[in-house]
């Protein structure tokens, strides 16, 4: 086990002894996906838009549509060496899923890439990007990034280490280009028990709803020899203007995940978010089952 973890770190004899320039095979898996959307068109909310004493009558037609998604995922990924402690991770996913109900349908692409470089004495370089899609009915939403990020390795006592990051971010949104500063701590505290926290901080961008604060942490337990995942993230926007008048939304997300079997995960879920303009509140559920994945 440890001559394998460190041949995928670069070590490809095992024991800091670097070799030719090799990588991981190319992996493709595919799995099936059941979920439930609140907003399966990229529709508006079914009610009047209020501003001040504005009243704005909307579109039954472009009113959001919420029900079951069903559909599948393809994900392809690999790992290239070039050096002692230094790889390329690579990822490409796409997903399509259908509502059987209102005839639509949900198309996902995401594509990233991460340098993962070790300077010395555990400290690292890394530098990503990525660019994701999402097409529905009535929205086309895309966004990349860019990001550079230095990190260190600690060792806390027996069986506890700490990966501690900083960094920055360069967001391209359809409309905007934001610069945002990352902190993050990463745990393993025993065999069975790993945690993390990510916070970004954005810049102000003029008339453009975009983060300000966030925070997001997961938790990871072994349980019955399966693992628990909890998720939690706060996201704090503003800058938005709406016919002049000033927008800022703060939006909370919970999750939790855990193998029903060996084949079938379900994730459980909560979302709501608070605006200033009342118009776009939202709470809602979140559910949906997941089969194994596939891998050729």
């Amino acid at each position: 086990m440890l001559a394998r973890n460190l041949k995928k770190q670069g070590y490809l004899n095992g024991f800091n002894v670097f070799g030719k320039t090799k990588g991981s095979p190319i992996i493709f898996s595919i799995k099936g996906i059941s979920r439930y959307s609140q907003n399966i068109n990229g529709g508006n909310p079914a009610q009047n838009l209020e501003l001040g004493r504005l009243s704005f009558v909307g579109d039954p037609a472009s009113y959001a549509k919420e029900g079951l998604l069903v559909g599948a995922a393809l994900n392809v990924s690999g790992r290239l060496i070039y050096g002692e402690g230094r790889y390329l991770n690579y990822n490409l996913n796409t997903s399509y899923a259908y509502s059987t109900k209102h005839t639509l349908g949900v198309a996902t692409s995401s594509v990233s890439a991460c340098s993962v470089n070790h300077i010395a004495d555990w400290w690292y370089l890394d530098v990503c990007g990525g660019g994701s899609r999402t097409r529905k009915q009535i929205t086309d939403q895309s966004s990349e990034s860019l990001s550079i990020i230095l990190a260190k390795v600690l060792s806390g006592g027996t069986s506890k280490y700490h990966k501690v990051r900083i960094g920055g971010n360069r967001h391209f949104a359809s409309t905007y280009v934001q610069d945002q500063f990352l902190f993050g701590v990463d745990t393993i505290h025993s065999e069975s028990v790993t945690s993390g926290m990510t916070a970004t901080i954005g810049e102000s961008v003029d008339n453009k709803l975009a983060i300000k604060a966030s925070i997001s942490a997961h938790l990871g337990l072994i349980l019955n020899k399966k693992t628990l995942s909890v998720k939690a993230s706060y996201n704090g926007s503003d800058g938005g203007k709406l016919l002049g008048f000033d927008r800022s939304d703060g939006a909370f997300n919970l999750s939790v995940s855990y193998p029903l079997t060996d084949y079938v995960s379900a994730n459980l879920g909560y979302h709501k978010t608070n605006s200033s303009i009342d118009y776009y509140d939202t709470k809602y559920p979140t559910f949906g089952l997941q089969l194994k994945s596939l891998s050729f």
